[in-house]
């Protein structure tokens, strides 16, 4: 058995085609290097999110500083320069899998980077954790998998609090699983870029 962190460094060696790196297509080691990304942050996922719920008691499987360490014992193996690149990606509190590729995605798209799963109190003392959220434009991104459409009191939470947020003065953007096409996350970022744009910010 090795531990949460070990095995992540272990998943670089995997992801990492046969070969001299620099002869590595730069599509095929930018899918690589997001893939490794998300590994390493569904160990250090919020005990709030949905593998959270799921499991409750086993997240954070690891922090940031046990995948640093443990890729710091690893040398002259393949994926080294892997580890390297994606350690300062990194970011603790993903809820998912999803958010964590549509951050670096839109990271990567020039937006500035979001924070994930930031708690937002309302007036009336509860609070609201949205996917990812830039505070200073009160803007928020929620993913929807498809068990928001198909649970009936997911649904009809997920009104009550896009609701309050709105009526709070934020903007929330909503998401399904058809931003993971090319259409899909052209169609975010154009309207993310509408929503930043009306708080007077250019992307």
């Amino acid at each position: 058995m090795t531990s949460p962190a070990w095995t992540w460094t272990d998943v670089s060696t995997l992801l990492v085609p046969w070969g001299r790196p620099e002869k590595v297509p730069a599509a095929v080691e930018e899918r690589a290097l997001e893939d490794l990304v998300v590994a390493g942050e569904s160990l250090m996922q919020t005990p709030h999110g949905s593998a959270g719920r799921r499991e409750p008691g086993e997240h954070p499987r690891c922090t940031l500083e046990d995948l640093a360490a443990a890729a710091a014992r690893r040398r002259n193996v393949r994926g080294v320069r892997l580890l390297r690149k994606a350690l300062p990606l990194l970011r603790p509190a993903s809820g998912s899998p999803a958010e964590s590729r549509i951050r670096l995605r839109l990271v990567a798209a020039g937006f500035p980077e979001p924070a994930m799963n930031v708690v937002l109190t309302m007036a009336d003392g509860s609070w609201i954790m949205p996917d990812l959220v830039w505070e200073g434009p009160r803007i928020c991104l929620e993913y929807e998998g498809d068990h928001h459409r198909t649970d009936a009191a997911q649904f009809r939470a997920d009104i009550r609090r896009v609701r309050r947020l709105e009526t709070t003065g934020w903007i929330c953007v909503r998401v399904s699983a058809d931003v993971w096409t090319e259409s899909g996350m052209q169609a975010l970022v154009d309207d993310l870029t509408g929503a930043f744009r009306r708080r007077g910010v250019r992307i």
